[in-house]
């Protein structure tokens, strides 16, 4: 099954901000995965992107099958927003299913570490995990696999309520203008 929207482009919009894997992180490529600690983003459907594969079934199928191999050190739920419709029959033509939809997970986090030789990673659904640390598993500290989704992802700084730039310019340019006023009257009034 192909994606719609390519990993990175999903997560940049549903998470609001860059993964770092966008940010110059390596992503693994090699299948089987060697060992290290990895981190994902996984998605399921959701309201926002009904056509998305159910990343979380075969994320967990795949660890299932790789129990002697992997270990999940870090599993976050983000749940997708309440939607509640009006009662008037209609109002949403577009939207199919229950009238109530609360908090259905659509982004599971993930940070596992790869023991041993897993089966092959499937990269087609899932996309590329971005590497955290390669390395056999007795050379990996709990500092490497204590990871959170909110250490990975880029925002941009928060911005100030009220940006005084434009009003520092201004009376700046304001400030020359009457400068230049003021002077060339008092020119004016010395060569009377």
């Amino acid at each position: 099954m192909a994606h719609v929207w390519s990993h990175p482009e999903l997560a940049r919009c549903l998470v609001g901000g860059d993964v770092g894997a966008l940010a110059g992180t390596k992503l693994a490529k090699q299948n089987p995965l060697a060992p290290g600690v990895y981190w994902l983003d996984v998605f399921s459907p959701s309201i926002a992107a009904p056509q998305t594969p159910n990343g979380e079934l075969v994320m967990r199928g795949w660890l299932q099958a790789n129990t002697n191999a992997v270990r999940v050190t870090t599993r976050e739920e983000h749940a997708e927003g309440t939607l509640t419709p009006p009662s008037s029959p209609g109002a949403f033509p577009w939207l199919t299913g229950p009238a109530t939809v609360s908090g259905a997970p659509y982004r599971y986090f993930y940070v596992f570490q790869v023991l041993s030789t897993p089966l092959p990673f499937p990269f087609a659904v899932l996309g590329y995990p971005t590497i955290s640390k390669l390395a056999p598993p007795e050379q990996v500290t709990s500092a490497d696999t204590t990871i959170t989704s909110d250490d990975v992802i880029q925002k941009p700084p928060p911005q100030p309520l009220f940006d005084f730039g434009p009003l520092v310019d201004a009376l700046e340019t304001a400030g020359l203008v009457a400068g230049g006023i003021l002077g060339l009257y008092l020119l004016v009034q010395a060569t009377k």
